[in-house]
């Protein structure tokens, strides 16, 4: 079961003429945002009923083997994982249009845009985005236009809320045992933070005037993500950790031992813990 909840006010305008080349135009506006997910197998009574079978007698009939035979997802021990969560977000954002000088013909133009958001996280706190970027027609056929963001991805509901739990063996390099045999919650983590990618762009675009509907553009792109959304092994978080256990403290408490000190369960959950950078040329025709 989804459940999405959507307040929005929004304003948009010119906020006057501007110098000639065009009113400055101008959006602005504040959101609130909830959403919520919940999925779980049913309920334990049914178990007592056995599966599904074909009763002639009755009318039923055509049930495939599979179910009529029993089948996991129809019982307590299912596959489908007992998920339940959600958050809600603020947001505030504005986004400005500046014309700032034009030719007399309308061939020729230079203007810029300028936008932010303010995101306000009930599991993560506040997140700032933002954009500018710069475009100049050159002449009626070939524009170049220039962006420089802060963009924002948050977390997925299943990298959030969907959560695994198991058992497997580690190597414990604080007692020095092999093979210890633990368990393991892999998966959701509702403390997420946005991911965060710093872009560049520069570009041309060609509309040839003697050929009706043809574009060409090339860009230029440079992106580099921080805390990107990723899981690392229940082996590589006691590692992490290490021997004398002066790890880092968010790595380490993620590890839980009995009075022996052994490990008895290593969570697994995904981190703001990656990095990725690409940068390349883009062409479209």
């Amino acid at each position: 079961e989804k459940a999405k909840h959507l307040t929005l006010l929004y304003l948009q305008g010119e906020a006057f003429d501007g110098w000639g080349a065009g009113p400055l135009g101008f959006a602005t506006g504040l959101a609130w945002r909830e959403q919520s997910f919940h999925d779980e197998y049913p309920d334990v009574a049914i178990d007592v009923l056995g599966p599904p079978i074909n009763s002639p007698s009755l009318g039923i009939r055509g049930i495939a083997t599979a179910y009529s035979g029993g089948t996991a997802n129809l019982h307590h021990f299912s596959t489908i994982s007992l998920l339940d969560g959600k958050y809600d977000v603020w947001e505030m954002f504005g986004e400005l249009n500046v014309p700032i000088w034009a030719s007399g013909d309308g061939d020729r133009s230079l203007g810029t845009n300028v936008a932010v958001r303010r995101s306000d996280y009930s599991s993560s706190g506040a997140q700032d985005s933002w954009k500018v970027g710069v475009e100049w027609q050159a002449y009626r056929d070939l524009r170049l236009r220039a962006t420089r963001s802060r963009d924002v991805r948050e977390a997925s509901f299943q990298e959030r809320f969907d959560a695994q739990t198991g058992g497997t063996l580690i190597d414990d390099p604080v007692t020095g045992l092999m093979n210890v045999n633990v368990t393991f919650r892999r998966g959701g983590n509702p403390s997420l933070r946005p991911e965060e990618a710093d872009t560049t762009v520069f570009g041309i675009v060609y509309e040839p005037s003697y050929a009706d509907g043809l574009r060409m553009s090339l860009d230029w792109y440079e992106i580099d993500i921080s805390g990107a959304v990723d899981s690392i092994t229940e082996q590589q978080i006691v590692d992490e950790c290490g021997a004398a256990q002066d790890g880092p403290p968010e790595i380490c408490a993620l590890i839980i031992r009995d009075a022996n000190n052994i490990p008895v369960r290593v969570g697994a959950p995904f981190l703001n813990l990656s990095t990725s950078y690409a940068k390349g040329i883009d062409f479209e025709v």
